[in-house]
């Protein structure tokens, strides 16, 4: 969930969630079906919650459902569909090609690391469509380069991102000019790069 709301303040919001096992509450929550202490309360004390989570009945964005492997609406998120949720096998092959066939070609996978990504893409491989599957986190590697990795790759296929979130500041921006006349045959060796000043564009920015 803290991960989801740090992509939102990227302004990274998803059109549709898909959640695999426990993983179906935060995407209840960030779906708005279901309020944040009721999605902590549901995770960590599940069993005598089911008996009292009957949903919003209101969603504000799209969720395909592991146990249905269809679009589910808020009102079907009760107290029977959770406890139906800890019976059934854990569908997310069927909830990720529902979503294909709805148009949705990019994921973005929020966790610590990827473990559906591969999944994902044999999905859209299998369907013979374009798209992409993308992590937030990897074990063992530096997350902010990451996550940023991850955010330009977005952008790169379309998305809008919320640049100003990320650099308030702006920044320089450095600009690279071919220098007339410069050939390593003649042995002359081009000119520092001129600096500009100016807001930073969409870049991952500088260190």
């Amino acid at each position: 969930m803290a991960l989801a709301r740090l992509w939102a303040s990227w302004g990274v919001s998803p059109g549709a969630v898909v959640g695999h096992s426990v993983g179906e509450v935060a995407a209840a929550h960030v779906a708005g079906a279901l309020g944040l202490d009721e999605a902590a309360r549901l995770v960590v004390l599940r069993g005598r919650v089911m008996q009292q989570a009957t949903g919003r009945g209101k969603m504000a964005l799209a969720m395909y459902s592991t146990v249905t492997q269809a679009r589910v609406a808020g009102e079907g998120l009760d107290a029977a569909y959770w406890a139906k949720s800890l019976r059934e096998p854990v569908r997310v092959a069927g909830a990720v090609a529902r979503a294909i066939a709805d148009g949705r070609r990019d994921f973005l996978e929020v966790g610590p690391h990827p473990v559906l990504t591969g999944n994902i893409e044999q999905c859209l491989l299998g369907r013979g469509e374009e798209g992409t599957a993308l992590p937030t986190l990897r074990r063992g590697q530096d997350e902010r380069r990451c996550q940023l990795q991850s955010l330009g790759a977005l952008y790169t296929r379309g998305h809008a991102i919320d640049w100003k979130r990320l650099y308030p500041a702006g920044g320089g921006v450095c600009l690279c000019r071919p220098i007339p006349g410069s050939d390593s045959a003649t042995g002359s060796s081009p000119r520092s790069p001129r600096r500009a000043r100016g807001r930073l564009g969409p870049s991952l920015g500088r260190r």
